[in-house]
């Protein structure tokens, strides 16, 4: 039998209708394609009845009407008026009660879009102190590297950290920067900052817990046609921050007599780091009990060390190298057991090392060079179970050197080199670990060592964690001067050579003037 093509097109269309049909009519259906908050697919849809294809339309039939209103599934519409069957409407769907406001999207929570958002008075700031902003409306984006700390609030948040480095030479501190600042600011740190330093606001000085100064603040600034030098810090300035758990100055002029002034309300200090500055007077008597680092290096300070510093029991670094300390080396700084690191080089302290210096079971660090301490070496400071670097150089040590294998073996370095009253045993330790010290007799003195040539010619002149290079200097001083004798040697014989040259020259000159006379 044969069919015809448009017998086959409107049995189609009939067919797709029908569906269409059924499911407009299906309320369960339709609630869903309403809806549709779940991603799962209602077994009921027929596969014909796909809501994003539209029929392909047949040739030779009219363009299908669009619907008038989106539905999920559109009525297909019939090429003859045979086969044209209005699609039954769908009933309407049962309403729903509404749901009750999800917690997630309640209004306390803060947009995102204001995830970031800074106060527009801090903004403001930071403009005025000529900060580089990378992004004024995320600021507070935890970027790598970003100078702003924010806290968590809403609808605007603030800052709590703010690090100032390498400030432009036009940017000033402004009280009305300050201000805006306080309120909530609780750390600050300036970096090559050479603006002058100013008054800062109550409410600043009596809720910063961090302040850090580096080459800011009074440092001494040089200009095209003169040099002019910033209002120094003062003992008074710092004093006023009394609310600090950690205190850093270094690089600048402190116009102050002493620690005592700036020490006097900070009572919650646990870290103090005042080193490269103008600061003199003396150290204080009394410290906060919950200092656990001291960096004084390189000031003025002067005076004794006080017996006091026992006391600080959670002292893990103390650094007061670079001063003009003197005076001996108290007891009291044995009961440091907690420190680390103690520095004292470069003062003028004197007497022995104490003994009680065998309940520093803690200390790893200790650098006593350059001082005028005599006396031995206490056997027990090799002996501390976490001694790995000992630096006593250049001072008037005596008696033999306290080491053994076992103590070699823990240690990176321990220098003595520069005490002449020094000496090492030489069948303990090889002469290789302690290059600069000479060898103990049987009384333990030093034995003075010979200065023949072939001692001198022997000497080491390689560099070790364990003295100094004062033999391969030695060594090398001799290299020179029979350099030096050699040059003399060379320049002497050119001379002679030259001499008996020149004196040929003159006898044949003379000889030829006297034969041509005679002829």
């Amino acid at each position: 039998m044969d069919v015809t093509a448009m017998q086959v097109s409107s049995i189609l269309l009939a067919l797709l209708s029908i569906a269409a049909s059924t499911r407009a009519a299906s309320p369960s259906h339709h609630h869903n394609a309403a809806a549709a908050p779940a991603p799962e697919v209602s077994s009921s849809i027929p596969p014909l009845a796909s809501p994003r294809k539209s029929p392909i339309p047949i040739l030779g039939s009219p363009a299908p009407a669009l619907p008038a209103t989106p539905s999920p599934v559109s009525p297909v519409p019939t090429s003859s008026p045979a086969a044209a069957r209005k699609p039954t409407s769908p009933s309407p769907a049962p309403e729903e009660e509404p749901l009750p406001p999800s917690p997630l999207l309640a209004p306390s929570s803060p947009p995102p879009s204001n995830a970031t958002a800074l106060d527009p008075d801090q903004l403001k700031a930071l403009r005025s102190l000529k900060v580089p902003i990378r992004d004024p409306d995320n600021i507070c984006a935890p970027y790598p590297d970003t100078p702003f700390q924010c806290d968590q609030g809403y609808p605007t948040r603030h800052l709590v950290s703010l690090a100032l480095s390498y400030c432009p030479e036009e940017s000033v501190l402004s009280k009305e920067a300050l201000d805006a600042l306080a309120t909530t600011l609780k750390s600050l740190s300036f970096l090559h900052c050479p603006m002058p330093a100013i008054a800062f606001p109550a409410q600043m000085t009596s809720s910063l817990e961090s302040l850090s100064i580096v080459s800011s603040l009074g440092r001494e600034t040089t200009s095209d046609d003169l040099t002019t030098t910033n209002s120094a810090i003062t003992g008074v300035w710092l004093a006023r921050f009394h609310r600090l758990s950690r205190l850093e100055v270094r690089d600048i002029v402190v116009n102050a007599s002493g620690l005592a002034i700036i020490l006097s309300n900070m009572t919650g200090l646990r870290e103090l780091s005042i080193s490269n500055t103008t600061l003199g007077g003396h150290l204080v008597r009394s410290w906060p009990a919950n200092l656990t680092l001291l960096d004084l290096s390189n000031n003025r300070i002067q005076g004794g060390l006080p017996s006091l510093f026992g006391q600080l029991l959670r002292l893990e670094t103390m650094d007061l190298g670079g001063n003009n300390i003197s005076g001996h080396l108290p007891e009291s700084l044995g009961h440091l057991r907690s420190v680390r690191k103690l520095v004292l080089s470069s003062n003028a302290l004197w007497g022995p090392i104490p003994k009680s210096f065998a309940n520093l079971t803690s200390l790893a660090y200790l650098d006593m060079s350059g001082n005028k301490i005599n006396g031995s070496i206490p056997e027990a400071l090799a002996d501390l179970p976490s001694i790995r670097y000992v630096d006593l150089r250049n001072n008037d040590l005596d008696g033999m050197l306290p080491l053994n294998s076992s103590s070699i073996q823990r240690m990176n370095s321990f220098r003595v080199a520069g005490n002449p009253s020094l000496c090492y045993n030489s069948s303990a330790t090889s002469s290789k670990l302690v290059l600069g010290l000479a060898k103990c007799d049987e009384d333990g003195n030093p034995i003075v060592p010979s200065s023949s040539p072939s001692s001198s010619s022997g000497s080491s002149s390689s560099t070790s964690p364990w003295g100094d290079s004062s033999s391969g200097e030695h060594h090398s001083s001799s290299s020179s001067v029979h350099k030096s004798s050699g040059v003399k040697k060379t320049v002497w014989a050119i001379a002679t050579a030259l001499g008996a040259i020149f004196l040929f020259i003159v006898i044949v000159v003379a000889l030829s003037r006297w034969c041509k006379n005679k002829g």
